[in-house]
């Protein structure tokens, strides 16, 4: 299962002026912002809603209006990237009117020539984002599909030879081997290096399968605190009108945002993790001793499961994992050092009773965190994960 939601409108080219300039007579045009300098915090949303889940984002648009209007924050802006027909996709702004009813302003056009999962694409809306409010924090949201580090190797043209896997599910225009429309994805690597580093304070995925240590350790230079699901996340994913207005209060309660994700879900199946992200190497220092303490490793038919049939590859959790492996192999010591490093990286998670199976899962054993057991094999996939950091560091 993976995730997200719909909208589409066009504007005339009347709106497509420039990003940042006034017009000849200084009358502010409807892209500019006149508070732009008195702005604290920006919210940029980046979707990839041409896919099968464009009805969710159709829901989560109505969501993210009503978040803004509730939260009536003045020096708060949210920004969405969206893809609007098969020629251009557009950077917005939720505005208000004097009615009190927010809307989407167009602020940018995108020519469609490549995938919105291109990594020069996500890389160029960033740097307008950034560009828009230079006093301000930011905090970003990935909408989408996830598959957490998962390759297949495609490229991003508008037309290419089939699915990828990592972030996205955007259709390109093509058709797989089944005749259904083939999608296209940003990997791991390249989704790192399209983001800035050091310029998010939140980097929060809403998509299935992305609270994986493996895509954390990737993007650990592009924000302060990372919000994710280590298991697949039911289509609706976030409530954005609950979750929006903590993300753009003063007081940024993070936790508390998470948490709309239980009470959303309620007895449904979920998970949610907040992580800080300075308490990471500590993470990756204890695990590159766990995984020289011998070659034993655990049943895992033993282990908490957070992938299902949905996923390309296994995912457990990282904690367990990792204090199994130094159990089995004499080190109870240092299992009890994974749980301190691991617990203090994670700020706050809440799951479900029962896993994506339906079966009751050992809560005592959920970090909030997943991980990709390696097993030096020599797919194509084996490969692939010799070039994350995360193996760099801890293999």
């Amino acid at each position: 299962m993976e995730k997200m939601k719909k909208i589409i409108y066009l504007f005339s080219a009347f709106f497509m002026l420039s990003l940042f300039s006034c017009s000849d007579n200084d009358e502010p045009t409807p892209a500019e912002d006149k508070d732009a300098e008195k702005v604290t915090r920006t919210i940029l949303i980046y979707a990839i809603n041409n896919s099968n889940l464009a009805t969710d984002f159709s829901d989560d648009s109505r969501e993210i209006l009503k978040g803004v209007k509730d939260a009536a924050q003045s020096d708060a802006r949210v920004l969405l990237y969206r893809y609007d027909n098969e020629n251009t996709c557009g950077l917005y702004r939720v505005d208000m009117d004097k009615n009190n009813e927010t809307y989407f302003q167009l602020i940018k056009s995108y020519e469609r020539k490549q995938t919105s999962t291109s990594p020069d694409r996500i890389n160029e809306v960033i740097t307008d984002a950034l560009a828009l409010y230079p006093n301000a924090q930011y905090d970003m949201i990935f909408w989408g599909h996830g598959s957490s580090w998962a390759p297949k190797f495609t490229g991003h043209d508008l037309v290419n030879n089939g699915p990828q896997k990592a972030y996205g599910g955007e259709y390109d225009g093509g058709k797989d081997s089944k005749g259904y429309p083939s999608t296209n994805d940003t990997e791991i690597d390249e989704l790192a290096r399209a983001i800035p580093d050091h310029r998010f304070q939140t980097i929060w995925f809403d998509c299935c399968y992305m609270g994986n240590i493996e895509v954390i350790y990737q993007l650990r230079n592009k924000c302060d605190f990372f919000v994710a699901y280590p298991t697949e996340i039911y289509s609706p994913g976030m409530p954005y009108d609950k979750t929006l207005p903590y993300l753009m209060n003063q007081e940024h309660n993070l936790v508390a945002a998470a948490g709309t994700i239980a009470d959303f879900y309620n007895n449904s199946r979920y998970t949610v993790a907040v992580i800080d992200m300075s308490k990471l190497e500590p993470v990756a220092d204890v695990a590159a001793r766990v995984f020289k303490t011998g070659d034993l490793r655990p049943d895992r038919y033993s282990l908490v499961k957070y992938h299902t049939s949905t996923s390309t590859v296994p995912l457990y959790d990282l904690r367990q994992y990792l204090r199994e492996i130094a159990n089995l192999n004499g080190n109870p010591q240092l299992a009890d050092e994974v749980s301190d490093t691991v617990d203090s990286m994670v700020l706050f998670h809440a799951e479900s009773q029962f896993d994506f199976g339906g079966n009751y899962w050992d809560v005592s054993n959920i970090s909030g965190i997943s991980i990709s057991p390696f097993t030096n094999g020599t797919t194509k996939e084996d490969d692939y994960y010799r070039t994350l950091d995360w193996y760099h560091r801890v293999y």
